[in-house]
């Protein structure tokens, strides 16, 4: 299964250039995190989990999706931060 759509040759110049753009847009990254949460009491509640939000360059998106890629934080939806 390939999901490459597009293919070009580009300039090395050009290239820096838009990474170095990319690196500065921040994403709103929100997750599921399938562990319990707490009771307050030091026990846990099966019927909750956690949702969090994060902001991540695209950098820092791409090594945290590789760093969590076999925990039990699933990434529900990206967004471009404005």
């Amino acid at each position: 299964m390939s999901a490459l759509k597009k293919y070009q040759h580009f300039s090395i110049d050009q290239a820096i250039k838009d990474c170095s753009k990319g690196q500065k847009e921040r994403y709103k990254v929100v997750t599921i995190n399938w562990t319990f949460a707490k009771d307050g009491k030091g026990g846990q509640r099966y019927d909750q989990v956690h949702r969090n939000e994060y902001s991540f360059t695209l950098k820092n998106l791409i090594k945290f999706i590789r760093d969590t890629y076999e925990v039990a934080e699933d990434v529900i939806s990206v967004e471009r931060e404005k």
